[in-house]
C-alpha cells in the first residue's frame, strides 16, 4: 500500500541520493540563516520557496531545468538539497516530535483506560494505540511532501519574491492543521458516542483512515497542480514519481 501513496513516494524522491548532481550541489552550496523556533516543515517550505524564487528571479532556474527530468526534477533536487542542508538544525526537532508522539499515545491510553476493568478489553485498547501511532507516522511523511510541493509550486505561480514565501507558509499552516483537527474531532466524537472498547477502536480506525485519505488527497491535488503549472508531460511526471529521478 505504501508504495502507492504519493506522500511515501515524495519521501523516497527527497532522500539524499543526488550528491553527484550539479543542481543538488548548487543548492547545498548556499548558506542559510535559520530561525530555531520553527517547525521543520515550515522551515523547509520557507527555504525551498526562497531558493527557487531566487533562481527564477535571476533567470537561472530555466538553465537548471535543462535536464532530462526538466523543471520538476530540478525542483525536487533543490528541495532535497535544502532539506538535508538544514538537517543539523532540524535534527533537534526530532526529540520534540517523539515527545509529542508519547504524549498523544499517553492521552489515548489514559483516557481509554477508564472504559473497562475487563483485562481482555483493556489489552485490546492498549493494542489499539497503534492507531494514533500510524496517524502520526502518516502525518510525518505528509509534512515532508507538503513542504516540497508548496516550495516548488508557489514560485511557479507568482513571481513576487517578497510575498511568495509568506503565501507558501500560510498554505502550509492551513494544510497541516486541517488533518490534525479532523483527527482530534473524530477522536472526541468517538468518546461521546461510546464507552466500549471495540466500537471505540472501530470508530478511530475509520478516523485514522479519513486522515490518511485527506493527507494523500491533498498531496495528489498539489502534485497535479504542480505538474500542470510546470507544463510537465503527464507520462514524464508519472515516470519520476514511480521510478525516481534519472
Amino acid at each position: 500500500m505504501r508504495k502507492r501513496l504519493l506522500i511515501w513516494q515524495m519521501w523516497r524522491l527527497l532522500r539524499p541520493q543526488y550528491a553527484n548532481s550539479a543542481i543538488y550541489n548548487h543548492a547545498q552550496g548556499r548558506s542559510y540563516t535559520v530561525p530555531h523556533i520553527m517547525e521543520a516543515g515550515f522551515l523547509w517550505t520557507l527555504y525551498i520557496t526562497r531558493a527557487i524564487s531566487r533562481e527564477r528571479d535571476k533567470g537561472t532556474f530555466a538553465l537548471l531545468a535543462v535536464t532530462p527530468d526538466g523543471a520538476l526534477g530540478a525542483g525536487l533536487r533543490m528541495s532535497s538539497a535544502i532539506m538535508h542542508k538544514l538537517i543539523d538544525v532540524t535534527q533537534y526537532m526530532g526529540l520534540a516530535v517523539w515527545i509529542v508522539r508519547f504524549l498523544v499515545v499517553g492521552v489515548w491510553l489514559g483516557r481509554t483506560a477508564t472504559f473497562t476493568t475487563n483485562l481482555a478489553e483493556f489489552c485490546l485498547l492498549w493494542g489499539g494505540a497503534v492507531i494514533p501511532i500510524v496517524a502520526l507516522w502518516v502525518f510525518h511523511f505528509y509534512d515532508i511532501a507538503l513542504a516540497a510541493l508548496l516550495g516548488m509550486l508557489f514560485p511557479a505561480l507568482t513571481r513576487e519574491r517578497t510575498v511568495t514565501p509568506a503565501f507558501a507558509m500560510v498554505f502550509h499552516l492551513f494544510l497541516t492543521v486541517l488533518p490534525v483537527v479532523l483527527f482530534a474531532a473524530g477522536y472526541s466524537l468517538s468518546l461521546v458516542l461510546t464507552n466500549r472498547a471495540l466500537p471505540f477502536l472501530l470508530l478511530n480506525g475509520v478516523n485514522a483512515l479519513v486522515m490518511i485519505i485527506v493527507c494523500e488527497g491533498t498531496a495528489r491535488v498539489l502534485w497535479r497542480r504542480l505538474v500542470d503549472t510546470l507544463d510537465v508531460a503527464y507520462p514524464d511526471a508519472e515516470r519520476i514519481r514511480l521510478e525516481g529521478l534519472g
